[in-house]
C-alpha cells in the first residue's frame, strides 16, 4: 500500500510540474559551445561561491550549494540571488553565481552597482548539454491556444493573454510578425520586418515644384513642406478607415537610410489620407528614389491572414496566430515584456559566461540610442562576456557606454530588433572611461536590425584606443554590417599615429537585402559638425586599420550597398588585403578625407556602378567640400560589368587628385568603346589617361588569373601577371572559421 501511495504522489508532483512549467526548455547546446569546465573551475575555486536553480532552488536558502541539502541549497531567482550575495560575500573577495539548467523569468530589470564587483555570473558546468535561459518574455503555452477561425485558408488561433501587448512574439525559436499589409513572400520566422512586397504612396499631402513624387527638386529635395511629416495620401483600398482598432495600427515609412513607425491618428476618407500621431523625422518626400514612397501597414486584424503573423488584443485580452501546422503542439509562444535584464553601473570585473538571453521588449521605443538593451552596462571597468547566447531581442543585445577593458568573444547574436552590440563614448577622450582595450573576437552576429531601422548594424564602437574588431561572422542586416566612429575623431599625430580602431579578418556578407541605401559593410564616418559643416580637416582623423576581411553579396533598395565606406570626410583610413566582392554598389568609398589608403585588395566587380567612390559635395550641408587626399594603389580590380566605371557620376575632388597607381585591371566583356570611358568621365582612352592625366603610373590590364572565380577563391595564382607587384591574399578560412559557429 506504501509503495502504491508513493508511486501515485510521483505521478501527481510529474503531471503538475508538466502543467505548471511552461515548455520552455533549457537551451540546448549547438553554438555556441560550452566553456571548458576544467577551466572553470581552475578561475574560480578560490572565489566565494552561490548557486541558483530555476526549478528546483528556494529563496528561504543561503544558495551555498548546488542542490538541496539537509534544509539548505541554491537560490530560486535571480532577483534573490543577487540581494542575498550582496550581503553573503567576502567583501572585496571574488564571488560566483552559478545557473543550475532551467529558465529565469525576468519580471523587472536587476540593478547592479559597485558592490557587485568581481562577480562571474556563469552556467553550472555539470549540467551539461544545456544553458540556462534568461528571458523577459511571457508564456503562452500551445496547449491554451484553441481555433478561432478561417482566413484565406489559413487557421487563425487564439489564447487569452493578460500581459501588455508588444510588437515582438515568437513561436518557439522562430519570430512572429504582427499582422501587416502586403504579407511578406513567405514567413521563415528569421525574417526582416522591413521586407518588402510594399504599399506605394499615391501621393503627398502637398507636392510643389521642389518636392514631389517625380523628384523634380533633385537626387534630394531639401525643401519638402513640413507637413509632410505627419502623413501621405494613399491609393484607393489600401488603407481602410473601418478597420478595428484603427488607432492601434502602425506604419512602417520607409526613407532612405532609415524607416519609422507612427501610430495612425486618422484617415480622412474624402482626401484619402492618413495622419499619424506623431510627426516623422525627416518629412516624405526628401529621399524620392531611395525611399520608393514605400510603407507597410502594420497591427491591424483583419490584415491577420497568413502564416507566422500575430495580433495582441490589449483591450479583449487576447493573442491571435496562424502557426504552422501542427506548431502548437510542441512550441510555445513567448511574448516580450521586460526590456532591460541587468543593468551594471559602476561595476568593476564582472563576467556572463554560458548564458541565454532572450525575449526583451523594446519600451516603445525607436531612435538611434542603443537603448534599451538586454545588458546595459555603463563606466565599467573589465567586461567579459562569453559563449553567451543573445536572441530574439526587441532593441538592443549589449549596451555599452563608457567602459573599458572589455573582452566579448565565442558569443552568438541572433534575431536582433536593433543592434547587437554597441560601445558608445561621450566623447572626452580624457575620461578615464572613455572605451579602450576593447576586443570584439570570434562572435557570430546574424540578423541585425530586424525590427528597427534608424541605421541598424551588428557592431557599432566609438572609442580613444585599442579598440579590435576580429574575426567574426556578420550576416542579414538591412543597413550596415559593422560600424565605427560617429564620434569626436582626431588629429593626425593622436597616438603617435596608431591605429584606434582594427577591423580585422571578418567575415561580413549578405547585408543590406534590398530594404535600406547608403551603407556599406564597414561604414566608418567622424562628425558631421567638425568634419561635414565646419571642415576643420586637423580634427577628423579616425584612425582605423580594415584589413584581411572577406566581403560580399550586397543588396541596397536603391544605391550605397558599398563595402567598405569611410564617411563625412573621416580621415587615416587604410584599407589593405581584403576580398571584396560581389556587391550591388562600390567596393571602397573615401567620402572625402585625408590620408586615406587603399592599397592591395582583391575586387572582383559585378556591379554598373562605381569600382571607387570619392569626394562629393553632399558631405556638408552647404555644398562645400573639403581638401582630400586618397591613395588607390596595387589593387586587383576584375570588373565583370561593361556599365562600371572607376568614379561615380557625382565624385569630385579639389586640390589634390587621388593616386591611383600599380593596379590590375582586368575588363570582361568590354567593348572598345566602354572600355575607353572606364577611367574617366572626360579622358576617352587608356593611354590619355596614363600619359596626360598621369594616372595609374605601373598598372597593368591583364587577366589577373585568380585562382577560381566561379567558387570566389580570390587568391592569386603562380600564372598571375599582378604576382611581384600585388601580394595575393588568401582569406578562405575567414570564409569558413570566422564567428563561433
Amino acid at each position: 500500500m506504501f509503495h502504491y501511495f508513493a508511486f501515485l504522489v510521483l505521478c501527481v508532483a510529474g503531471f503538475l510540474l508538466i502543467v505548471l512549467l511552461p515548455r520552455s526548455p533549457p537551451v540546448p547546446v549547438v553554438c555556441p559551445k560550452r566553456a571548458n569546465e576544467a577551466l572553470i573551475n581552475q578561475e574560480r575555486k578560490n572565489t566565494d561561491t552561490f548557486y541558483v536553480d530555476a526549478y528546483h532552488g528556494n529563496d528561504s536558502w543561503n544558495g551555498k550549494y548546488p542542490e538541496s541539502r539537509k534544509g539548505d541549497g541554491p537560490f530560486k531567482t535571480l532577483e534573490k540571488a543577487f540581494k542575498q550575495i550582496r550581503k553573503l560575500r567576502t567583501p572585496a573577495k571574488p564571488a560566483t553565481l552559478f545557473l543550475r539548467a532551467g529558465t529565469y523569468f525576468m519580471r523587472r530589470k536587476i540593478q547592479l552597482g559597485a558592490e557587485d564587483s568581481n562577480l562571474a555570473v556563469i552556467a553550472y558546468p555539470k549540467d551539461k548539454g544545456v544553458r540556462p535561459l534568461i528571458s523577459g518574455g511571457k508564456t503562452i503555452t500551445g496547449d491554451k491556444f484553441v481555433f478561432h477561425s478561417y482566413k484565406k485558408n489559413h487557421k487563425i488561433y487564439v489564447a487569452p493573454f493578460y500581459g501588455k501587448c508588444t510588437s515582438h512574439a515568437f513561436l518557439g525559436d522562430k519570430r512572429l510578425i504582427r499582422a501587416r499589409k502586403p504579407n511578406i513572400v513567405k514567413w521563415t520566422g528569421e525574417d526582416l520586418t522591413g521586407s518588402g512586397p510594399y504599399l506605394r504612396m499615391k501621393n503627398l499631402l502637398r507636392s510643389t515644384p521642389v518636392c514631389n513624387l517625380a523628384g523634380d527638386g533633385g537626387y534630394t529635395q531639401h525643401n519638402c513642406p513640413v507637413i509632410n511629416k505627419k502623413g501621405f495620401k494613399f491609393r484607393r483600398g489600401d488603407i481602410r478607415p473601418n478597420w478595428p482598432k484603427l488607432t492601434h495600427g502602425e506604419i512602417l515609412i520607409f526613407n532612405s537610410w532609415t524607416a519609422e513607425r507612427r501610430k495612425i491618428a486618422r484617415v480622412n476618407v474624402t482626401e484619402g489620407s492618413v495622419y499619424f500621431q506623431r510627426d516623422l523625422r525627416f518629412p516624405i518626400g526628401k529621399h524620392p528614389g531611395a525611399s520608393g514612397f514605400r510603407y507597410v501597414v502594420e497591427n491591424i486584424f483583419p490584415e491577420l491572414d497568413t502564416t507566422g503573423e500575430f495580433y495582441c488584443d490589449s483591450v479583449r485580452k487576447k493573442f491571435y496566430l496562424i502557426p504552422p501546422s501542427g506548431a502548437l503542439a510542441t512550441n510555445d509562444v513567448h511574448v516580450a515584456h521586460t526590456s532591460v535584464f541587468f543593468k551594471a553601473v559602476g561595476v568593476k570585473n564582472i563576467t556572463f559566461q554560458d548564458l541565454a538571453f532572450k525575449h526583451s521588449h523594446d519600451s516603445y521605443f525607436s531612435g538611434y540610442n542603443g537603448r534599451p538593451g538586454m545588458l546595459i552596462l555603463e563606466y565599467c571597468d573589465g567586461i567579459r562576456i562569453e559563449s553567451c547566447e543573445f536572441s530574439h531581442a526587441g532593441y538592443t543585445g549589449v549596451f555599452t557606454n563608457m567602459v573599458k577593458n572589455m573582452n566579448v568573444t565565442q558569443s552568438v547574436f541572433k534575431d536582433i530588433g536593433n543592434l547587437a552590440l554597441t560601445v558608445e563614448y561621450n566623447g572626452e577622450a580624457k575620461d578615464r572611461f572613455a572605451p579602450r582595450n576593447i576586443d570584439i573576437k570570434r562572435n557570430t552576429f546574424k540578423g541585425c536590425g530586424v525590427y528597427a531601422m534608424l541605421q541598424p548594424s551588428c557592431v557599432h564602437v566609438k572609442g580613444v584606443g585599442n579598440i579590435m574588431v576580429q574575426e567574426n561572422d556578420i550576416s542579414i542586416t538591412p543597413y550596415a554590417g559593422l560600424r565605427v566612429g560617429w564620434q569626436k575623431t582626431f588629429t593626425k599625430d593622436y597616438n603617435n599615429g596608431k591605429k584606434v580602431f582594427k577591423i580585422v579578418r571578418n567575415h561580413i556578407h549578405h547585408y543590406g537585402n534590398g530594404i535600406l541605401s547608403d551603407f556599406a559593410a564597414i561604414y566608418m564616418s567622424s562628425n558631421m559638425q567638425d568634419c561635414g559643416i565646419i571642415q576643420n580637416m586637423s580634427i577628423c582623423h579616425l584612425h582605423v586599420l580594415v584589413s584581411d576581411n572577406a566581403i560580399h553579396h550586397s543588396r541596397a533598395y536603391h544605391y550605397g550597398a558599398i563595402g567598405v565606406f569611410s564617411d563625412t570626410a573621416a580621415s587615416s583610413v587604410t584599407v589593405t588585403r581584403n576580398w571584396i566582392y560581389k556587391l550591388a554598389d562600390c567596393a571602397v568609398n573615401f567620402h572625402c578625407g585625408q590620408n586615406n589608403i587603399a592599397v592591395n585588395n582583391m575586387i572582383y566587380h559585378i556591379s554598373p556602378k562605381r569600382v571607387f567612390g570619392v569626394c562629393n559635395p553632399s558631405v556638408g550641408d552647404d555644398g562645400r567640400m573639403p581638401r582630400q587626399s586618397m591613395n588607390f594603389s596595387r589593387n586587383v580590380i576584375y570588373v565583370n560589368n561593361s556599365n562600371a566605371r572607376l568614379y561615380g557620376r557625382g565624385d569630385k575632388w579639389y586640390d589634390e587628385i587621388p593616386v591611383v597607381q600599380l593596379n590590375n585591371y582586368f575588363f570582361k566583356g568590354f567593348s572598345t568603346k566602354k572600355f575607353n570611358g572606364f577611367f574617366s568621365k572626360t579622358i576617352k582612352s587608356w593611354s590619355k589617361w596614363r600619359n596626360e592625366a598621369k594616372r595609374d603610373a605601373g598598372s597593368i590590364i591583364a587577366d589577373p588569373k585568380f585562382v577560381n572565380t566561379d567558387l570566389d577563391d580570390y587568391r592569386l595564382s603562380n600564372q598571375s601577371p599582378a604576382r611581384g607587384m600585388i601580394e595575393s591574399i588568401d582569406l578562405r578560412t575567414v570564409i569558413t572559421n570566422s564567428g563561433t559557429c
